[in-house]
């Protein structure tokens, strides 16, 4: 084998290694044990209708990767409880490099319905198996293909805080309650200040997504924090203001 071709052959083992490792996919930010960011959700607006947690509780292994476990709450409060008593709980394992999650454990409650859901991601295979139930029904089993990695709800404020995500159009592999869509964002830096209980930010980075009415505002700084998170809940279209970082 001539010289060349040992580097060519080198070269191409260098890249499959880094791809399955996941080297490249989560250059800068990665969470920290301990890290809490609390949201004050607004409801149409103006009304403060519920209190919204994530944490990053602690670091560990999972198929011998590194990774976080998170934790995510919300419950709706005051006059918007009464109306609509409404409670989502996530348990999370985050990727700590990729920004991925392997499992994810959802729980909402509203009203007298209650659903739970458990998502296990085997990228390796190429599938993902769900498990989920609603009130006293038996759990049902669904197997979903996988076509690269994914992102959900919880995960995808933690992968845009990756510094090398730049301004333009991404595309993500979407998980929203049994399917996965491709998810197109277009990532966009506002110069304008945006005045939180936890400071003023300008300049700052908006992710919008048309088709799942999700928009992500960060802070244009190293941690690019989520600032503002907004979507559509079963109660309405909300609005999570952050207010606190611990």
């Amino acid at each position: 084998m001539s010289v060349y071709r040992k580097l060519i052959t080198l070269f191409s083992l260098l890249l499959l290694f880094g791809a399955a490792s996941g080297w490249g996919l989560a250059a800068g930010y990665q969470p920290r044990a301990g890290e809490q960011l609390y949201y004050r959700v607004v409801v149409k607006s103006m009304i403060h209708g519920a209190d919204q947690t994530i944490k990053v509780v602690s670091k560990g292994t999972y198929k011998n990767r590194e990774i976080v476990n998170v934790q995510y709450s919300m419950n709706t409060i005051g006059m918007v409880k009464n109306l609509a008593n409404y409670s989502e709980q996530e348990t999370l394992i985050l990727d700590a490099e990729g920004l991925y999650p392997w499992y994810l454990k959802r729980e909402v409650i509203s009203g007298e319905k209650k659903t739970h859901e458990e998502v296990t991601f085997d990228y390796a295979q190429g599938i993902a198996i769900r498990l989920a139930s609603r009130n006293d029904e038996p759990t049902v089993r669904t197997e979903l293909k996988l076509t690269g990695f994914v992102q959900d709800g919880l995960s995808l404020p933690f992968f845009l805080r990756k510094e090398n995500l730049k301004p333009g159009h991404h595309q993500v592999n979407f998980y929203s309650n049994g399917k996965i869509e491709p998810v197109t964002f277009t990532l966009r830096e506002i110069n304008q200040p945006l005045k939180l209980e936890t400071g003023t930010y300008q300049p700052y980075l908006q992710a919008t997504n048309d088709e799942s009415k999700i928009t992500i505002i960060l802070a244009d700084t190293a941690e690019r924090q989520p600032l503002i998170i907004r979507k559509l809940a079963q109660f309405g279209k909300v609005e999570a203001r952050l207010t606190k970082v611990n």
